[in-house]
């Protein structure tokens, strides 16, 4: 048995996959197997892991129709073996010390999950951008840090044991399916430990998961159920007084959704409904839910949105100014 299991969810990624596995297999820590899930490549991506498997025994393949990422994460746990999970996208890719500094990290400290938000946000050589975050060490989970933390899979290593315990899994047929998953185990957590050794390179490109979920003008109405799950999660579990619901993520989606309406009415109907403790959320979210609650049309939200835009770009014509001037 591995000490650590790593689950990669694989579609249509052959341009992409062998640079994700090379640096998997080229980690400085060697004690883990590779869970490669193909959830119905129809491209090269399959002739790619039965290459590398034949070449480096810890790559284990399972063949599925394709359900999704969720669903395929959710495959790689149950075959999961080690004591600790890692997830990584196939697009992405990690430095060759990554797994070396999560699992010390996990090991030393005794917590459950352990944080390297240390980001390289990757579009190609030259166009990169490091991202970290202000946490390190030991930090005891609270409202500010569950909205301020990265909420995805990634960037992470888990105790298998904890997610077994508390029953986590995916959300399936649906994007954002990290999210419910995110909120879920971080709910559970007391403290939670942040290190920025190492480095997860987050690729962004045209048909990325970031691209297709938050790009303008996509449909992105699975916010919507997702945020419903992570809403009764919270009211099932007794949390929803300690935590507030990600409405961020709504007001995020709706400004980059197609059918704007479509939402909006989801939205809508959601917070009528929502428990709400105001003193959870900040200032920004509660102007948000304000004026869902309030308008009958759009046009509230849309100048919302294009207030925001503006202040962005003057900030950004700011900061130029003062580098040009200084």
């Amino acid at each position: 048995m591995s000490i650590i299991s790593i689950i990669i969810p694989v579609y249509n990624v052959e341009k992409y996959l062998f640079e994700c596995l090379n640096s998997v297999l080229n980690q400085t820590f060697s004690d883990f197997e590779c869970i490669c899930v193909n959830d119905g490549s129809i491209d090269g991506s399959a002739e790619i892991l039965r290459t590398c498997q034949k070449n480096d025994s810890r790559i284990k393949i399972i063949h599925d129709a394709n359900h999704g990422q969720g669903h395929a994460r959710n495959i790689g746990m149950e075959a999961a073996t080690g004591k600790y999970i890692v997830f990584i996208d196939s697009d992405d890719f990690i430095s060759a010390d990554y797994l070396d500094n999560l699992y010390n990290a996990i090991k030393t400290t005794g917590s459950k999950v352990v944080c390297n938000d240390n980001v390289m946000i990757y579009h190609y050589p030259g166009k990169q951008r490091l991202f970290t975050r202000p946490h390190l060490g030991m930090t005891n989970m609270s409202n500010k840090l569950l909205r301020e933390a990265w909420a995805v899979s990634v960037g992470k290593i888990y105790s298998r044991e904890f997610l077994i315990k508390i029953k986590v899994k995916f959300q399936e047929n649906c994007k954002f399916e990290d999210a419910y998953f995110f909120y879920v185990v971080f709910c559970n957590l007391p403290q939670v430990y942040y290190i920025n050794s190492g480095i997860y390179y987050y690729r962004q490109h045209s048909d990325s998961t970031m691209a297709v979920t938050a790009g303008p003008g996509l449909n992105n109405i699975d916010v919507i159920y997702v945020v419903k799950a992570i809403y009764d999660y919270l009211i099932n579990s007794n949390y929803i007084e300690k935590y507030a619901v990600p409405v961020g993520m709504l007001e995020y989606n709706f400004n980059r959704q197609r059918n704007k309406k479509q939402l909006f009415v989801e939205i809508k109907k959601f917070i009528l409904k929502m428990q709400l403790k105001p003193e959870l959320y900040i200032a920004e979210e509660l102007k948000f839910i304000n004026l869902v609650l309030k308008s009958g049309t759009l046009w509230p939200l849309l100048l919302l949105y294009w207030q925001k835009r503006l202040h962005y770009y003057i900030r950004r014509l700011a900061v130029k100014l003062s580098l040009k001037n200084g």
